[in-house]
């Protein structure tokens, strides 16, 4: 397999504040919680009392 850009974890260069750590990047990773899933009103509901 050829890659573009190589393997791994590629950097975008342009300016900015930080690098993104890691455990943000995985936090970012995560699946969406389904609308019709039943722990949807229960997280809607800490959201709205705060």
């Amino acid at each position: 397999m050829d890659y573009v850009y190589g393997p791994g974890r590629n950097h975008l260069f342009v300016p900015g504040p930080v690098n993104i750590p890691e455990p943000v990047l995985r936090a970012m990773n995560r699946n969406n919680e389904d609308y019709r899933s039943p722990a949807v009103p229960a997280m809607t509901k800490i959201l709205l009392e705060d």
